[in-house]
């Protein structure tokens, strides 16, 4: 009989605890800094830590930056759709590149794009991340 009520409250804890965790889920890593460079995969958002903004990855649009192997008479641009969020305000979408259009402007916040990576097109859209940085 003891043996069973072991079983049972293991079986409880197995069920139980991994929905107990603080930690930010699959979608959120930690909270970013202001000025501090930081990186997104697509679908991924952050909060900035002591500030009510987030800021969300969406998609690439375009990518047709140069292999890291190839020679190029251009170094090509990627194009990345991102959200900027403050407070409880509906999210606004934006696209930054990595060549023509690399930052924005959002209220008092400075959203620069500094990578986006792989550096060459990968086959699964999905494994798209930016890395970027936020000032005021």
């Amino acid at each position: 009989m003891p043996m069973r009520i072991a079983v049972r409250l293991g079986l409880a804890a197995i069920l139980v605890l991994p929905g107990c965790s603080n930690g930010p889920g699959p979608t959120e890593p930690e909270g970013a800094r202001l000025g501090v460079p930081f990186s997104l995969g697509v679908g991924e958002s952050v909060s900035i830590r002591s500030e009510a903004v987030r800021l969300g990855f969406d998609r690439v649009t375009s990518d047709s930056r140069c292999p890291p192997e190839a020679v190029c008479v251009w170094q090509g641009e990627a194009n990345a759709v991102l959200w900027f969020q403050i407070g409880r305000a509906l999210p606004k979408s934006f696209e930054l590149s990595t060549v023509r259009v690399p930052e924005t402007t959002m209220l008092e916040y400075r959203i620069r794009l500094l990578e986006v990576a792989p550096t060459q097109r990968p086959a699964d859209p999905g494994s798209y991340r930016v890395r970027l940085v936020v000032t005021k």
